[in-house]
């Protein structure tokens, strides 16, 4: 009898810790930050192999397009990149999606070298590269290798922790895969509409470096990116994406090239490829690219990659059996993106999407409306601009000062009628409202 009872209180002990453990799996999953589930989900959940991955902060997330890289070379890619991560963040997140797919290339935005020990990613962006692996004693080391504080590691390393407070935006959808928000249609690339024009910058000698005998710490991570590449058997490569960028920046490229030549990798520094204009391609003025930008870059990348250049090379995947999904999630990328434009509503986001080969547009001024010139340097942008000429005014009932036709280039599909007035209150005839 007493050895029932003993086992009896057992499993009922046993039952306790595997109902916490469930509901704390439960609860986990309806309480989590999304973002790194939106991020890194297909990356973990892909079959073929990915040849190259993009490592960086937000510059590499809106300035590096994997669907663009597959349609146009046939080549595999992830965008590892994350908002202001610093190299030391990039190095571990990398270091941990290494259990789920080793690529045979890695490249590395170098921007952000110049950070210090002392400037820490907040916490809540550090979710963002992080919680999307399982607890490990990998991660217990790479959580503990950036942040000191005991508060800090258990933070991110159990989130539920700090998320346990989002009990008021609950609801039955939280608990179920329907109920999450999509993931990545673009391989962690992320568009940027928006339009700024770069803030020309002092040019230094490229002699001027960071601190190399005391590097900062962001610095002191591009080495051990290097072998931690080598040691899985991935070829490295460091590049500097274009940009007007301030000396301390291009104190960083200056540094990178250094590295590269001791450790005997490629550096591909994009400034130098000519394909940067500052009228164009930022979307502010010394850090990001908006889609225009995006596409030179992605292009030159691709065109870099698909040649061997440097002996750097990938593979063309088109038209091989076991790589058909690639064409199966293009499609839908650019299903979406022509859902996208067709419920647009801001006329220089809409500038932007037109940048995109696969739409056209016509132009219809009405009450004198004249581009301005930033809005002509961005027309300019356009590969098929159908042209621009004034409308009749009888045909104008809702008293638009400019009407867009957009069409699907591919099929001559009108895919919808735009008409915008000018915004009274803007000097910029970039700022225009939709009429309703």
């Amino acid at each position: 009898m007493k050895m029932n009872s003993k086992l009896k209180k057992f499993l009922c002990v046993l039952a306790v810790i595997a109902l916490t453990a469930v509901n704390l799996a439960v609860l986990s999953y309806a309480l989590r930050d999304e973002y790194a589930y939106t991020k890194y989900k297909p990356f973990m959940e892909q079959n073929e192999d990915i040849d190259v991955v993009f490592i960086g902060s937000s510059r590499v997330v809106n300035g590096v397009n994997p669907m663009q890289l597959w349609h146009e070379y046939g080549i595999t890619s992830y965008n590892f990149g994350n908002s202001a991560f610093g190299i030391e963040n990039s190095y571990w997140s990398f270091r941990l999606s290494l259990r789920h797919h080793v690529p045979k290339i890695a490249v590395l935005d170098v921007f952000g070298a110049s950070r210090p020990e002392t400037d820490k990613l907040p916490l809540g962006l550090a979710h963002n590269g992080l919680d999307i692996y399982p607890l490990s004693t990998e991660k217990v080391r790479a959580v503990r290798a950036i942040y000191a504080d005991p508060a800090d590691q258990l933070e991110l390393l159990f989130p539920f922790s700090v998320f346990h407070n989002r009990w008021s935006e609950l609801t039955l959808a939280s608990f179920l895969p329907s109920g999450k928000p999509p993931v990545t249609d673009a391989n962690g690339f992320e568009f940027y509409y928006a339009y700024d024009r770069s803030v020309p910058q002092p040019v230094i000698a490229e002699s001027e470096t960071l601190d190399l005998q005391n590097p900062p710490l962001g610095l002191r991570y591009i080495p051990e990116f290097i072998e931690l590449c080598r040691a899985y058997g991935i070829t490295p490569v460091l590049m500097f994406l274009p940009h007007e960028v301030e000396p301390e920046r291009q104190r960083e490229a200056n540094s990178a090239r250094l590295i590269a030549e001791e450790q005997g990798v490629v550096y591909w520094d994009l400034r130098e490829d000519g394909i940067f204009n500052d009228e164009t391609d930022s979307a502010d003025p010394n850090t990001h690219l908006n889609p225009i930008g995006a596409a030179k870059v992605t292009r030159a990348l691709g065109e870099k990659l698909s040649a061997g250049t440097d002996g750097i090379q990938a593979a063309d995947h088109r038209g091989d059996p076991s790589y058909s999904r690639w064409d199966s999630l293009y499609d839908q990328y650019r299903q979406n993106l022509t859902q996208a434009i067709q419920t647009e509503d801001s006329y220089e986001r809409l500038l932007l999407r037109l940048s995109d080969e696969t739409y056209g547009a016509y132009f219809q001024t009405f009450n004198g409306y004249e581009p301005g010139p930033e809005e002509q340097a961005l027309l300019k942008m356009i590969p098929h601009n159908y042209g621009m000429e004034a409308g009749d005014e009888s045909d104008n009932p809702e008293n638009c000062d400019l009407r867009i036709y957009v069409y699907d280039t591919r099929t001559s599909e009108e895919l919808k009628v735009f008409s915008f007035v000018r915004m009274s209150s803007e000097d910029t005839n970039l700022l225009l409202d939709e009429t309703k």
